[in-house]
């Protein structure tokens, strides 16, 4: 899943979808895409944190939606790009709502990992 606003674009590199793609095959789970915000911009983002395996991948131990900068000791931002499987969906189903009063993805995510 792309966001309307999203560019699609990395100059010099593989597209960052080919990247995730790549990255599915093996492991066969959802796939979000992070980048380092500054800590002041957490607040913006679905934040992650976990362990990670190499330069450009984690394993997801935690993730929360929008957290104050107080709030997280991570500053690995969800940036709008996700391969789902196909039970994120029975899992959005049964999600409260969350920040802001809405049903998130971030929350559904979480569940998943």
């Amino acid at each position: 899943m792309v966001l309307a606003d999203d560019p699609c674009v990395n100059p010099g590199g593989d597209p960052v979808l080919l990247q995730m793609i790549e990255l599915y095959r093996p492991f066969r789970c959802s796939i979000v895409e992070i980048q380092a915000v500054l800590r002041e911009e957490t607040q913006k983002y679905g934040v992650i944190a976990g362990e990670m395996i190499r330069d450009d991948l984690y394993r997801v131990s935690h993730m929360v939606e929008k957290p104050k900068p107080e709030e997280t000791s991570s500053n690995l931002a969800i940036i709008v790009r996700y391969i789902l499987i196909p039970d994120i969906f029975l899992l959005i189903v049964d999600t409260e709502p969350g920040k802001g009063g809405e049903i998130q993805i971030t929350d559904a995510l979480m569940e998943q990992a």
